[in-house]
């Protein structure tokens, strides 16, 4: 015995021949024909028409949707623990590496390139800017640019992308970036790491870690202006604390 397939009809063709039958300028019978539609069924979607107008004039239309709304809101509650969903933020700082001081920070929107932000942190630095050391992630000509810009004697300490090649002019007149290849073409990477003084970016990876601990990793605040100000009380704050007492390490081993 074959399956038999049934017909599912759309809700804007539903809605014409309920229309339709309304009006009453066609008999059941004609518009059966018409559509190629069983009686009945235009009769019950007539019906559903006429009471969906009754419930909005009613004002039960706007109950039905405030309840939806309302579970909307307790799904969201249980998820994401607020109303709303979350909307993430990137916070980008510039460290003292010698003072643990941050001296600049910016909050973006997650989708904004860190490289993106060294102009504007460096913008914020008063003093003179001895060097630049940052994760792979900046190694873009714009970040060079940037900090030569603003620091021309300044060096840039950032690991070269593991399929980055020296410039053309590498062996006459190479660029601090060449100059890192050829360093870790020779020694390799770790030992690069540590001539370099990259190691020290670990301290701005603490910096981060300090802000989320003491401060928390979230935003009160409602409006990006007022996001900033609260980050910029937060930065103070985390200067002040640190101003009052730095703990002193030494290595034993």
């Amino acid at each position: 015995m074959g399956k038999v397939t049934r017909k599912r009809y759309g809700a804007e063709f539903k809605a014409k021949v309920a229309l339709e039958a309304i009006r009453g300028e066609q008999t059941s019978a004609e518009l059966s024909a018409k559509h190629g539609i069983h009686q009945t069924m235009i009769a019950a979607w007539k019906q559903q028409a006429i009471g969906g107008l009754a419930l909005t004039f009613s004002g039960k239309a706007e109950v039905v949707q405030a309840t939806g709304e309302a579970k909307l809101t307790r799904l969201l509650v249980e998820k994401h623990g607020a109303k709303t969903r979350r909307s993430w933020r990137k916070l980008h700082i510039g460290l003292d590496t010698d003072t643990g001081q941050v001296v600049a920070a910016t909050l973006t929107n997650k989708a904004r390139d860190d490289g993106a932000e060294v102009g504007p942190l460096l913008d914020q630095v008063l003093g003179p800017v001895a060097s630049f050391t940052a994760d792979g992630a900046y190694d873009q000509e714009g970040v060079s640019i940037a900090v030569a810009e603003r620091h021309p004697e300044a060096a840039i300490i950032v690991p070269p992308r593991s399929t980055a090649v020296p410039s053309e002019a590498a062996a006459t007149a190479p660029t601090q970036r060449d100059r890192h290849l050829q360093s870790i073409v020779e020694h390799g990477r770790a030992a690069w790491h540590k001539v370099s003084g990259y190691t020290k970016r670990a301290r701005a990876e603490a910096a981060i870690s300090r802000f989320k601990q003491v401060i928390g990793d979230g935003l009160r605040s409602r409006t990006d202006r007022r996001r900033a100000t609260e980050v910029d009380v937060a930065v103070h704050a985390l200067n002040r604390m640190l101003g009052l007492g730095r703990p002193i390490s030494v290595r034993i081993a």
